[in-house]
């Protein structure tokens, strides 16, 4: 008598694991990888943005300087960044 649960069961002398390497040389696509792609697209977003916000807090910093160096006024500076930020 077979139970039900030995229909899922692989013929005997074979084994459940997926190939390598097909016979033309293509990669089988269920091999594992050393690491999850995700993780790799997490890590690239994370610095983009952590770049992305330093550079546009940066501003507060280079503000006196950039009064200094061009002689503009505070208002037409700022509106510069405000104009800048919408973008």
């Amino acid at each position: 008598m077979r139970l039900p649960d030995e229909r899922l069961r692989p013929p005997a002398g074979t084994s459940w694991q997926i190939p390598i390497a097909e016979s033309n040389g293509v990669q089988s696509p269920f091999v594992r990888r050393p690491i999850f792609y995700g993780w790799i697209i997490v890590a690239v977003v994370f610095v983009t943005m952590g770049v992305g916000v330093n550079a546009r807090t940066a501003f507060s910093l280079l503000f006196p300087p950039i009064l200094a160096e061009f002689g503009w006024e505070r208002g037409v500076t700022a509106d510069a960044f405000s104009f800048g930020f919408l973008d």
